[in-house]
């Protein structure tokens, strides 16, 4: 499943764009590129991405629905906003790299989550086939992915379910922009315009599939940037936030070795950052840490908490990092981070769930339903600057309502699902001393869009409590009460189907692989497996091999086991 498929158009008035943008006139003359990402990744990996491209984009048309106009006049998206949703994902891929830059000048941010680049000629340099790009004439915005960049003709093809009703045909922009539609490739148009053209609208960009030769590319053409503590902050910040450890040991050496990090402080706390994630935060260290006195302990876990306070002003990928690689220490670790991190920054709303969820885990309910409140608070505040509705109850339907695939929307939808099911997990357990709740179910059915980002966090309390009882009743739940038919009875809409299947198999591959769905012949998991079109799928993610690190051996054994099964194909 793509982590930027809900990709989507919508219009907004000169109020509400992210920033001002900059109608840029290029002079028509030829690219100048000192090396192209499509030459740093060669022609093979080229066609490999422009296939998948074309691939992936086939199937998306049932995620086209038009954006209501209340929605689309006050909906407002950002770049880091995907990396947000990536991880907020209820379906979360593997740890990868992910980066994401504006172009233009007239873009400005105080945050450290947002990076702008020069816009000009160069800018066509950095992109392949497969970069998701934003495109914008100041009045209509729009994200899409590129299919061809053509050097020699000065032309740039872009693949878009909208093309027919682009903004960037002509007579439907503000810049004069006159894209054609072109012969379509799986059943989707594609869009071809002057390379001039591309540059009048392009906005900023997206790169998942080759990050590190666009870093290549970046330092080849803009050669003023390679050395610059922006640019250098940006690039490791992101392979940090990656998550995965070779990427952060790499950014270690290279920060490391440069001989101007006493004078980039913001790049010397980078360096801290990742040297506490591989150190004491990796190995729970000192509080696991035996042979020191619980002096020196106290002494080593206090300074690292004052430079936790420091991490709060760092990118929100990377603080999300922290919270999660916490956790694997215990929460008793994790519980003095997210205060620190909330001490520095009340408003950060993620940070306030997590610090809900451990109080929860603590079997502190009281404290933890009030942090669920906060954390709804804020949830509202952050609601109304997104959705400037005339009334707080019309905006949070366009969030539970509408079926639009709008990023933000979405970030939205997932922290509410987790927001609620703290307040009710700690309202259980203050109550009758359970340690999960009995009325999910009931708040799925309100929102039925977002029943499968709840369903994902129901799955979540399956898996970590030890009672058996309970493990079969939170499954039999959050599979059959939820919506009882959808496994058994087809639903009209195919679109539908496609994607519950998608998400439940997703996620319930995901706890096979960690051996918490332990047993397949127990009723609960038995009558989920032998679901036939869950089986399928999840069969089908096994022979892929999604999700690293491969499960352990009963776990694999188990799977093969099922796999194996006629049922299964």
């Amino acid at each position: 499943m793509n982590r930027l498929r809900g990709l989507s158009i919508w219009r907004a008035n000169r109020a509400s764009i992210i920033a001002g943008c900059l109608l840029v006139a290029f002079s028509g003359g030829a690219i100048a590129c000192d090396e192209t990402l499509v030459a740093l990744i060669g022609p093979d990996r080229t066609h490999v991405r422009q296939q998948q491209n074309r691939a992936l984009r086939s199937g998306q048309s049932h995620y086209l629905e038009p954006v209501p106009p209340e929605l689309a006049r006050t909906a407002r998206e950002n770049l880091p906003m995907f990396q947000i949703a990536h991880r907020l994902n209820p379906i979360q891929e593997a740890d990868s790299l992910m980066i994401d830059a504006y172009l233009g000048s007239d873009y400005a941010s105080t945050t450290s989550d947002v990076f702008v680049m020069p816009l000009d000629s160069r800018s066509v340099c950095i992109l392949a086939p497969e970069s998701v790009i934003f495109l914008s004439d100041n009045a209509t915005h729009h994200y899409v992915t590129i299919d061809e960049i053509d050097f020699a003709a000065q032309s740039v093809t872009l693949v878009d379910p909208w093309a027919s009703v682009s903004f960037l045909l002509r007579g439907r922009n503000l810049v004069g922009i006159r894209a054609e539609i072109v012969a379509p490739v799986n059943g989707v148009d594609r869009l071809k315009m002057a390379i001039d053209d591309f540059l009048r609208v392009l906005r900023g960009v997206v790169e998942a599939a080759d990050p590190q030769m666009m870093f290549k590319a970046i330092e080849k053409n803009y050669p003023e940037l390679a050395n610059s503590e922006d640019y250098l902050f940006w690039k490791y910040s992101h392979m940090i936030g990656s998550g995965r450890y070779d990427d952060i040991i790499t950014a270690i050496s290279d920060l490391q070795m440069r001989g101007d990090i006493g004078s980039k402080p913001r790049l010397k706390l980078l360096v801290d950052f990742a040297t506490d994630i591989t150190g004491i935060v990796l190995t729970g260290l000192p509080h696991h840490e035996k042979g020191n006195s619980d002096a020196d302990k106290d002494t080593r876990f206090t300074a690292f908490l004052e430079r936790v306070e420091g991490y709060s002003r760092l990118p929100w990928i990377l603080r999300w990092l922290l919270i999660d690689r916490s956790k694997a220490a215990g929460d008793s670790f994790l519980l003095p981070v997210v205060d620190r991190l909330l001490r520095a920054d009340t408003r950060d709303i993620d940070v306030r769930i997590a610090k809900a969820q451990t109080l929860i885990r603590l079997q502190r309910p009281v404290e933890a339903h009030a942090e669920a409140d906060l954390a709804e608070q804020q949830w509202n505040t952050d609601l109304g600057s997104l959705i400037q509705a005339d009334t707080p109850g019309k905006a949070i339907a366009m969030v539970f309502d509408s079926p639009i695939k709008l990023v933000s929307v979405n970030v939205l939808r997932w922290r509410y699902g987790r927001i609620r099911l703290a307040q009710l997990t700690s309202s259980e357990m203050d109550r009758s001393g359970a340690d999960v709740p009995s009325s999910l179910a009931e708040l799925i059915k309100r929102y039925p869009r977002s029943q499968l980002e709840f369903l994902y966090d129901y799955l979540h309390l399956y898996a970590l409590t030890e009672d058996t009882a309970k493990q079969d009743a939170l499954l039999d739940a959050a599979v059959f009460e939820v919506h009882p038919q959808a496994l058994v009875k087809p639903s009209t809409s195919a679109a539908a189907n496609t994607e519950m299947v998608e998400h439940l198999s997703g996620a319930l591959y995901q706890f096979f692989r960690a051996d918490r769905i332990a047993d397949v012949n127990r009723p609960s998991d038995h009558r989920v497996f032998t679901t036939q079109v869950l089986r399928r799928e999840i069969c089908r993610l096994s022979e892929n091999g999604r999700s690293a690190p491969q499960p352990n051996k009963n776990a694999a054994a188990a799977l093969q086991k099922m796999c194996s099964s006629p049922n299964s194909r």
